[in-house]
């Protein structure tokens, strides 16, 4: 029994005798002479400088490596020396696992750390390191490639401390500037997961975050690593919850959930560097997916102001070319908070621009080229259907939109659009941008209530009316498209009654001068009764024609017109005869015979004749007018349905 207890003695005596040894070693050799070996390995790997300026220290109580004032080289173009300045770190080891041979990591304090990064304007970064590869040849059959899941040698219970870290980043190319300062980044890795708390500021906007993760020891073993994180961004207050992708594979599919929340948008201004106006609260709720390189964004019930939306937005790239489908559904779209978005551009027109301006400020129609190359770069198909539309003036109350771009062709299968009187607005469009902006339209407004528009319910009562235009162009400019028109164009309104004073409300000197021309019992009473009233046109070849197709009929007067307006020249040619209606007392002498109104459709001038119809033949001297005059008094007849008549003429050949 001595004999053991002698034994086991001597070999404590010389366990202790060797630790004793070993932290004699550890405290006193200088690891400094490695500082060469550790700097040239880092050159023949990445081809920079590694500058070790303070000392590396191996210390046994508690075991811990510690290593002073490092600097890593910058790229050469670069302005700054060093991409990366450290101005301390401290690796704390478990001593039990070291002796075995392991490298078990207790706990990482870094402080003073400043990263240098940049783009130049050829998109090259400094980060970007130059380096030899050896290529492995497929006939080299010999050599296997095998994977292996990394382990981190960090300890069940490892915390890591990041204290004064700076990152600045700047891309030329784009004149962006970015300034990360984290003032605590701390790591608590206990038995099942990893907390990490920051505390940093983003462009001097506060950072705070909480993050939830697996623990930090097997990190790197996830094809994809939950992680929860909660916390705030300046104003903003944000919650997501994501499958993180771990590997080039697992970045394929990945699923976030978020959940942001501001009152405010101040903090999104001093980033985006522009005024931002104040729409409300903001509160987004839903999910992001990537499967096979296709994201997918699903929003919940959410908010942006008074606007109530849900739906999902997918984004493919198809061979280059940004594929968008979209559905979104909207409880409420506040239409008032989109104009406040709306900014003036304080950008002055360029010379050119002054010119083609001076050119052409005398012609309605632009001559400038429609460039909608843009359409052919983009696909998308879209789903829009709003239940309560908000406006200050407007009175929409629903829209229900039906889109589709593909190869520069849009087709607006549906636009259906309410308001709080029911009344409807329906278009269908379709345009080709590859072939001339080749286009097809049509719009129908059924049943609108001028009377009950707040705006209007002064002046009208009744006079409901239709609207229905039915168009086909094509043509590199506005003007070339408006000279290649053909299609019809029709208003219809019904009865109702109007006050004269109408026309003051709506601003037109034109108006009220040819309203006292044709009706020179106007004066007698400040409110006419509206039987009917149409406005017929026919195009072809950009020319619109009326053939007795103008009619509006008050209980005192009837006044019918044929006319032509020349999209291609910007000019119009109307005959317009006025005729008492019968019981009517009145001066005919003080009634006009025949209205000409004609000349640029921006002013045109209006001439009067109070003479018999074959001097009005000889006053009317141009060819057209002279046609229209007498095609409105070749009737022999009065017509009793005239508005009937107007609304049935399909006549679209253009005046001979």
């Amino acid at each position: 029994m001595m004999k053991i207890i002698k034994y086991f003695s001597l070999s404590l005596a010389i366990i202790v005798f060797t630790l004793i040894i070993l932290m004699v070693l550890i405290q006193f050799t200088n690891l400094n002479i490695l500082k060469p070996v550790i700097s040239e390995q880092v050159k023949g790997l990445l081809g920079r400088d590694l500058q070790l300026n303070g000392d590396i220290r191996l210390k046994f109580i508690p075991l811990h490596l510690s290593i002073n004032k490092v600097q890593f080289e910058n790229a050469s173009w670069a302005k700054n020396k060093n991409l990366i300045e450290l101005e301390k770190i401290n690796i704390e080891l478990n001593l039990k696992p070291l002796i075995s041979g392991k490298v078990d990591v207790k706990n990482i304090t870094i402080e003073g750390v400043q990263l240098n990064l940049l783009k130049n304007k050829k998109g090259k970064a400094n980060w970007d390191f130059e380096i030899e590869e050896t290529v492995v040849k497929a006939s080299d059959k010999n050599i296997k490639k095998e994977s292996k899941p990394i382990i981190l040698p960090f300890n069940s219970k490892a915390t890591v401390n990041l204290k004064n870290i700076k990152l600045d980043y700047q891309d030329i190319a784009l004149k962006q500037k970015h300034n990360f300062n984290i003032k605590n980044l701390t790591i608590n890795n206990d038995i099942n997961q990893a907390v990490i708390e920051l505390d940093a500021n983003y462009n001097e906007i506060d950072l705070l975050l909480n993050f939830h993760t697996p623990i930090l020891k097997e990190l790197l073993t996830y094809e994809s690593m939950p992680l929860k994180v909660k916390g705030q961004f300046g104003d903003i207050k944000l919650t997501v919850k994501t499958d993180a992708p771990m590997s080039s594979k697992a970045a394929e599919s990945i699923h976030l959930e978020f959940d942001i929340e501001t009152d405010n948008l101040n903090d999104i201004e001093k980033i985006i560097k522009n005024k931002i106006p104040n729409i409300g609260k903001i509160n987004l709720e839903g999910d992001i997916s990537v499967k096979n390189k296709i994201v997918n964004l699903n929003f919940e019930k959410s908010n942006i102001g008074k606007t109530i939306f849900k739906g999902s937005v997918e984004y493919e790239d198809i061979k280059n070319v940004p594929a968008i489908k979209a559905d979104l559904k909207f409880s409420s779209f506040d239409l008032n908070a989109i104009e406040k978005l709306k900014t003036e551009k304080t950008n002055k027109p360029t010379t050119d621009e002054k010119n083609n301006n001076n050119k052409t400020s005398n012609k309605l129609f632009s001559e400038a080229p429609l460039d909608l190359g843009i359409l052919s770069k983009y696909e998308a198909d879209i789903k829009i259907d709003i239940t309560d539309i908000q406006h200050n003036l407007l009175e929409l109350k629903t829209l229900k939109l039906n889109s589709i771009l593909k190869n520069g062709f849009i087709k607006v299968n549906k636009l259906l659009v309410t308001n709080k009187r029911n009344e409807t607005l329906d278009l269908k469009l379709s345009l080709d941008s590859i072939k001339n902006n080749k286009f097809d339209l049509i719009l129908n407004t059924e049943n609108i209530k001028l009377a009950e528009n707040e705006s209007l319910s002064k002046y009208l009562t009744g006079a409901n009316t239709d609207i229905s235009i039915d168009l086909k162009g094509e043509g590199e400019s506005v003007k070339n498209i408006m000279a290649s028109l053909d299609g019809r164009f029709l208003v219809k309104t019904g009865e109702g009654t109007i006050k004269d004073d109408i026309l003051q409300f709506i601003g037109s000197n034109l108006l009220m001068d040819l309203v006292e021309t044709i009706n020179p019992i106007s004066d007698k009473s400040d409110t006419s009764i509206l039987e009917c009233a149409v406005v017929n046109f026919g195009i072809k070849n950009g020319i619109a024609t009326a053939d007795k197709s103008i009619v509006m009929q008050t209980d005192k007067i009837q006044i019918i017109s044929s006319g032509v307006i020349d999209f291609n020249t910007e000019t119009l040619e109307f005959a317009i005869k006025p005729q008492a209606r019968e019981g009517v007392e009145i001066n005919l002498n003080s009634l006009a015979s025949m209205v000409k109104l004609d000349g640029p459709i921006q002013e045109p001038s209006i001439n009067v004749s109070l003479k018999d119809t074959a001097i009005v033949y000889s006053y009317f001297t141009t060819g057209g007018t002279t046609y229209l005059a007498k095609s409105l008094f070749d009737t022999a007849t009065r017509d009793s349905h005239p508005c009937k008549t107007a609304e049935l003429s399909v006549d679209v050949e253009a005046v001979q």
